[in-house]
Parts: C-alpha cells; structure tokens; sequence
C-alpha cells in the first residue's frame, strides 16, 4: 500500500487547480522548489507520472487527473473528519451516554444531565440503568456507556472515580416513628 501525505495531496490539487507550481505553491504558503518535490515524492510514492511539462506550466497526466479527482474527495473528506471532530471538542454535537444504578440515575442524573443538556443542545444524551455495581463496571468498559452514576467500594485501576458533589440525604417515616429515630 502506498504511503503518501496529506501535503502531497493538496500539492497534487493546487497544481490541477492553478496548472501552475508556483501558482500553486503560492497558495500554499510553500516555496516552488519544496512544492515540486512534494510532487516529485508522490509520483515516486505511486509509482506513475502524474505532471507533466506543458508551455510555461504544467498538466496532469491521465493518471494524474485520476489521482487529482481522488486527491480532491479525500481533501473534502479529511475536512469532514476536521469539522466532526471540532463539533466533539466544543460539544456542539456527539452523544452522551450515562448508565448506573436506577436509585443514582433517577435522582442524581436530571441534576447532572440537565444543565449538561442546557448548555450543549447539539449533544444527544440517553441514560440507562444496570441493576448492580459490577454491570454499571461492564457497561463502561464494553463502551455502551460514557459515564456511570455508582457506589464503589473501590475503583478499579482502568477507570477513574469523580466524587460527586454531597447529597442532602433525608429520612421519611410515619409521624409515630420520628421518636424512635431521635432516641
């Protein structure tokens, strides 16, 4: 398989677009002698002849205007890869997906979740529950969960723990028990 570089492509492109290697260098910020070898690297690379001398410029092969048409979709592709990964980074789009216990996740994840959710719309969030510590545990290592809401007793070394802030934990009983709670 050849290997060649993301520069080698653009120099292939700029040098279809502008049939010119100083046109096309110029408007890749590069120097002309370090364009034609960007060039001369892919033809080895791909072991065709890809340019060739036409007048005061040059022309693509027909092997070159292949490569140049590939060369073009797999720039629009790699911009793709770019935008994708810049709407992950800023969260302006992806997916969020919270597991855990169903006592921890009813409580404790609308109070996580909703301000997430205010402040990154484009993110879709779904949450699920796992009915024991162990299967929240295997639920994030198997990647069907992002994040988990659960009690450890401890950690295991491939994950990592971030305590919560503190709950206010209260108990509910009937009138007549509250003195049996005090005593």
């Amino acid at each position: 398989m050849s290997r060649f570089s993301l520069g080698q492509i653009e120099a292939l492109v700029a040098v279809s677009d502008h049939v010119s290697v100083t046109a096309a260098a110029d408007e890749l910020g590069v120097s002309q002698p370090s364009l034609s070898r960007r060039l001369q690297t892919l033809e080895h690379t791909l072991g065709v002849t890809l340019l060739r001398p036409s007048g005061r410029g040059v022309e693509l092969t027909p092997a070159g205007a292949l490569a140049a048409s590939a060369a073009r979709r797999a720039l629009t592709e790699v911009s793709v890869i770019d935008a994708l990964a810049e709407s992950v980074r800023t969260l302006a789009a992806g997916s969020l997906r919270l597991t855990g216990l169903p006592s921890l996740v009813s409580s404790l994840g609308p109070d996580i979740i909703g301000p997430f959710h205010l402040a990154h719309p484009g993110v879709t969030v779904s949450m699920s529950t796992e009915e024991d510590p162990c299967a929240v545990v295997a639920s994030l290592r198997e990647g069907r969960a992002d994040l988990a809401l659960c009690a450890l007793d401890g950690v295991p070394g491939d994950l990592v723990a971030l305590e919560l802030p503190s709950q206010r934990f209260i108990a509910v009983v009937p009138d007549a028990e509250v003195d049996l709670l005090a005593a």
